[in-house]
């Protein structure tokens, strides 16, 4: 029995097609036409795996986030000292940010005003996640008497908060 290649990672392919024409176009010129063309797929395909436009662009924007907390994890696994991963985690958010705005500011500006009403509640979630594995190395300097705090999950949002912003 000859073997078949196995298929493509048909999602990955959308979200890669799609973060390309939202960097290119933003969200509003996007189109599911357009997605589909650069995927290299038929524009049904892309509804097997999406609902609609909208979706597509909310599961790029997680997937971008899903990047910067894994990141955080494997910064926060590390053996260096809890002050030195502290201050990577926080350059690697800021610089993160950063790259996105640089490459993109124009479509980033536009997709947030398209979907302020879903991003803002799902921001507000990616900051709290991010608080959670900050709290860990926090409180791991405040063991360690690198750090002095009362409270280390308050300390976390605070500065996740002064980072972006909300």
């Amino acid at each position: 029995m000859s073997r078949v290649a196995a298929p493509p990672d048909v999602r990955e392919s959308v979200l890669d097609a799609a973060t390309r024409l939202m960097d290119r176009y933003g969200f509003k010129k996007m189109t599911m036409d357009a997605i589909a063309g650069e995927a290299g797929i038929g524009k049904a395909t892309i509804y097997g795996y999406f609902e609609n436009k909208e979706d597509v662009a909310l599961s790029v924007m997680r997937r971008y986030q899903e990047t910067v907390k894994a990141g955080w994890h494997e910064i926060a696994e590390k053996d260096s000292p809890p002050d030195e991963r502290v201050r990577e985690m926080l350059v690697v958010l800021v610089l993160a940010g950063f790259d996105k705005a640089q490459r993109c500011r124009q479509s980033m500006d536009e997709t947030l005003a398209a979907l302020r009403h879903v991003i803002l509640q799902r921001r507000y979630l990616f900051n709290a996640e991010l608080a959670l594995i900050l709290a860990v190395v926090l409180q791991q300097g405040c063991v360690s008497g690198l750090f002095t705090c009362s409270d280390a999950a308050v300390s976390a949002q605070s500065m996740i908060t002064g980072i972006s912003g909300w």
